[in-house]
């Protein structure tokens, strides 16, 4: 059974382990002038239990809705398919792990995973948006922002109780993009899609090394060592041929 604060109670503070049923009238709680039994605080949390264990189907219902991003699909190829959103935030990921354990930028590294957990669960709502420079691709973006904010507040009423709140968190942080974890995971999910086509060349049609550098050079700023790497790969990526096809 869980150690549980029972502040409606009267009991703030509560820290001991529940004691057995055997002896739960062996001892009394004293807590802030209330005198509550613990075979008083023993019936609380049996209700409590209960009444989680009856809700937690319904808890797996919602979770269920993850599963969905497994089916959102990306411009980027897979074989002889799309990719699918949830298999990018997985490589962001894996991705982030390999930085982070080649240089040391002092980051919070759960924060930075939880981040690109949960950086693109709203396109369960909204669909992949690609970056591209396509004028077509880039007219749709133009509300991009607007329309996520919105998706993410909708899904955030869908989603488990226990993760919608840390969900919605996570997703203001990541697009307002202020913290030097969330600046760091907005580097890995674009860096993680253009290391991802390196094996399609054929998509890289109509891209050039001007466009993203105009566009995503200056993500780099606080990441000295990650901007040298983004120019070294601008290079490699001009020198093979991907770029003015």
């Amino acid at each position: 059974m869980k150690k549980r604060n029972f502040d409606k109670t009267g009991c703030r503070g509560f820290k001991e382990p529940f004691l057995s049923k055997e002896n739960v009238h062996e001892k009394k709680l004293i807590c802030e002038g209330s005198n509550i039994s613990l075979q008083r605080l023993y019936i609380i949390t049996v209700v409590v239990d209960m009444t989680s264990e009856k809700n937690g189907m319904d808890e797996i219902l919602k979770f269920k809705v993850f599963n969905k991003l497994k089916s959102v699909y990306r411009f980027c190829s897979l074989d002889d398919r799309k990719e699918s959103t949830a298999e990018h935030s997985w490589a962001c990921i894996i991705l982030a792990d390999y930085l982070l354990s080649s240089y040391d930028f002092n980051l919070d590294r759960l924060k930075v995973y939880e981040l690109l957990m949960y950086h693109d669960v709203v396109e369960i709502k909204t669909g992949d948006l690609p970056f591209h420079p396509d004028q077509k691709y880039l007219d749709a973006r133009a509300n991009k922002k607007h329309m996520e904010f919105e998706a993410a507040k909708v899904l955030n009423n869908e989603l488990p109780n226990v993760l919608k709140d840390k969900y919605y968190a996570l997703f203001i942080e990541f697009e307002e993009n202020k913290t030097k974890e969330a600046k760091f995971a907005k580097i890995v999910d674009f860096l993680e899609a253009q290391i991802h086509e390196l094996d399609y060349k054929k998509d890289w049609k109509g891209w050039t090394k001007e466009f993203l550098i105009d566009k995503r050079l200056k993500y780099f700023n606080e990441f000295p060592k990650l901007k040298q790497l983004y120019l070294e790969m601008m290079d490699y990526l001009e020198e093979n041929g991907y770029f003015n096809q």
